[in-house]
Formats: structure tokens, sequence, C-alpha cells
């Protein structure tokens, strides 16, 4: 058996099948599966009713698990559901989050490789992240250098990417 973390055998799947630049959506309840997703999206429906399991509480497992190094959410979630805004914010701290068009959001829904479902019965609840690489560990072989917009990350401390 799994010692900690995210037990979902599906979930844990689908996490570990992400590679730099792709997307992971956690999404509310009511956002749909895009029609035109691409072959081999990975769909996880974790939703058990309203709110169960809610938005930020999944955005956290997932945080724990997957490199990331860009998130986004709808400006009418930072505008309209500031309460949700706040949770997510104190969530993501490996990289500015940032708000964008909700279409946007759909858009980026039809190129995700994962899309996980909660409950969340929250009002522009999605979470769109982009994934990334243990910056430290790649640039540090001898000979490398490393680019300017990958500065910041290769100081990552091991807290920023824990070890589970």
């Amino acid at each position: 058996m799994k010692k900690f973390g995210i037990l979902n055998r599906k979930l844990n799947d689908a996490l570990s099948a992400l590679g730099h630049g792709d997307i992971c959506i956690i999404t509310d309840a009511g956002f749909p599966l895009p029609y035109e997703a691409q072959p081999g999206t990975i769909s996880v429906d974790l939703a058990i009713t309203q709110d169960l399991p809610d938005i930020p509480t999944i955005l956290k497992l997932v945080n724990d698990e997957i490199i990331y190094e860009e998130c986004y959410v709808a400006t009418n979630q930072r505008d309209y559901n500031p309460q949700l805004f706040e949770s997510v914010s104190r969530i993501v701290k490996r990289c500015k989050l940032e708000a964008i068009e909700h279409d946007r959001i759909m858009e980026m829904g039809k190129r995700a490789k994962v899309l996980i479902r909660t409950g969340g019965f929250s009002p522009w609840g999605n979470v769109a992240l982009v994934s990334g690489v243990k910056a430290p560990v790649w640039f540090t072989k001898p000979g490398v250098k490393v680019p300017d917009f990958y500065a910041e990350r290769v100081k990552y401390e091991d807290n920023d990417y824990p070890a589970k």
C-alpha cells in the first residue's frame, strides 16, 4: 500500500503521465469535458457530491505531487469569487498565479493532458497548471548554462519540491 499522498490510482497514473509543458486542469463540477479534447486526454472524475472534494483540497494534493511552472485562473474568479482566489493564491507559491479570460481557460481544456473534476460548486473554480521540470536537478551538471528564464527556478529549495 502507498504510504501517503494521493491514493487514487487513476489520479496517480494521470499525474505521472505529465511531461514538461503539459496542461493539467483541476476543474469545478460544471466543467465540460471538451468535445475537441486531444486524443490521450486523461479525465479523472473525483466528484462525489456538492463540494466533495472541493477545489482547494485537490489543488493542495496535486501541488504536493507535481512540478509546475505556470498557473492560471479566470479573471472572473479573482473578481467575483475572491475567497476561492485567496485559497488558490495561498496554495500556489511555486510561480506567479495569473488571471486570464475564462474563455482561455476553456480553450486550455481542449489541449489539456489531464482534467481532474472535483465536486466544486464554485463559480469560475478551474485552476490550470502547466507542468515544469525540477530545475535545480536539470541545471547542475558541469558545463550546463542556466538561461535567464530559469535562473529563479534553479534557486528553489527542496521544500519547493516536496519529496514524498
